[in-house]
This record gives C-alpha cells, structure tokens and sequence, in this order.
C-alpha cells in the first residue's frame, strides 16, 4: 500500500479537502473525500490502487454534481472532480491548482491517448513544468491550448504517475528540478548506451548534441562561468549544449 497522502494525491484528493466549501456548503472534492475515511479503516493494509479507483468511482454516482456536458469556470467555480475520467482526475486537479486551468478533459480509457483542454494558451514557465513532471513512459504533445498524453496501451496508470509529480511540484516547487535531473539522467544515459567501440567520434558527438537539443527546455542552464558534467561534457552559458568533447 502506497502512503496515505500520496495514493490520495494521485487521485487528486488530500486530507484538507475536508475543510473545503464553496458558497457554504462542501465541495465536490470534499464530498468524494468524506467516504474515503471509513473504507480505509475497514480495508487497512489491503488497500491496492485498483480497488481505491473502484471505490472512488463508485462514490461518484453518489454525489450530485453539473454533469459531464456542463462546463466550470474552474478558477471560481467548484471543480466537479466527481464526473472526471479515473486516471485523469489527480492531473486536472492539480493542473488547476497550478493555475493552468482546463475546462475538459478525457483519460482515453486505456487506448493510448488522453486529451486534455486548456482556458487559455500556456505560458513558458507552465510548459517547462509540464514537460519536467511528465514520468519518461508518458509522452506529451502540446498544441495551442490542447495537451495529448500518449502512454502504452492499457498502461493508463502512467496518469496517475503524473499526478503524483504534479502534486509534489504544487506542494513543493523545488521539487520540479528533482524531475529535470532525473530526465537529464536518464537522457545523459541513453545518449552514452551505445554498443561496441565507436570509431566515428564526430558522428557520436552529433548524435548527443541534436538528442540534447531536444530536450533543452528540461536542461539547467548555468550561470556565466563554464560548469562541468561528470568531468567530460561542458556547456557554456550561451547554450544549453555549446560544445562535447572528450578528454
């Protein structure tokens, strides 16, 4: 069983929902929070993240909430997290609490792409969030105010991946360079797997420097002086990839 804290995030729930009103009375979130204390004190330990989506949804029906056609300003409106797709809900919920607000959404139900829709075009720092909290088997492809999540089929899960991260970035902004590292990781990773002995060095060095370039909105970007990976890549602060070499 996951941390308390955590498999709630990943569905976009946390204990402070309880707290939670709009207009005076409980919010959507709070209402499909309420149900979950006395199902975890019965289950315990048992608890697995497929009978948590189950219950959730189950729970769902029982809230009176807009309905899937209506739409919710969600900056002053009450976000009806109880009509959201399962494995989508934690990521629109904290999505919104990023400020980047959505107006619709769609988990793809385990065909391998979901859709989500944004109020308005996002902003530079937005995307590097978006793109620095994405788990390495989710791909993301933003399109004007349009956001498509392709993960492997039936592999929906990775959602809910990503809302963990999300929910970490919202709860502690710092953490979001925890995740750019370990992209950079594993990026610098792929780059040097490479089988046998390479007698095309300059061939090599290309591959990296346009693999790099890909990704430069996840890199650090030094200050003026010259900084130092691992001892034997560099860049400069004009670049996020000025110059590779060997030593």
């Amino acid at each position: 069983m996951k941390n308390k804290e955590i498999l709630l995030a990943r569905h976009g729930l946390q204990k402070e929902d309880f707290m939670r009103s709009m207009n005076g009375e409980g919010c959507n979130v709070g209402k499909l929070l309420k149900g979950t204390e006395l199902w975890f004190h019965e289950v315990g330990d048992q608890i697995t993240e497929e009978n948590f989506i189950s219950f959730l949804q189950e729970s769902a029906k029982t809230i009176d909430s807009p309905g899937r056609g209506m739409l919710i300003d969600p900056v002053l409106g009450d976000l009806p997290i109880t009509d959201f797709d399962p494995y989508i809900r934690g990521v629109i919920r904290w999505m919104n609490e990023l400020g980047i607000y959505t107006y619709g959404s769609c988990d793809g139900h385990g065909r391998g792409e979901a859709r989500i829709y944004l109020k308005k075009y996002p902003n530079g720092k937005q995307l590097e969030l978006l793109k620095g909290a994405i788990p390495p088997s989710l791909r993301i492809r933003i399109e004007g105010k349009n956001i498509r999540l392709v993960y492997p089929k039936k592999c929906q899960s990775l959602l809910i991946d990503f809302a963990e991260n999300l929910y970490q970035v919202w709860k502690n902004p710092s953490f979001l360079k925890d995740l750019q590292a370990h992209h950079f990781k594993g990026l610098l990773v792929e780059c040097l797997n490479v089988p046998g002995v390479s007698t095309d060095e300059s061939r090599f060095r290309s591959r990296v420097r346009n693999k790099f370039l890909s990704y430069r909105s996840l890199l650090y970007r030094p200050q003026r002086q010259s900084s130092r990976v691992c001892g034997t890549w560099r860049w400069s602060h004009c670049s996020p990839i000025r110059s590779f070499g060997y030593r």
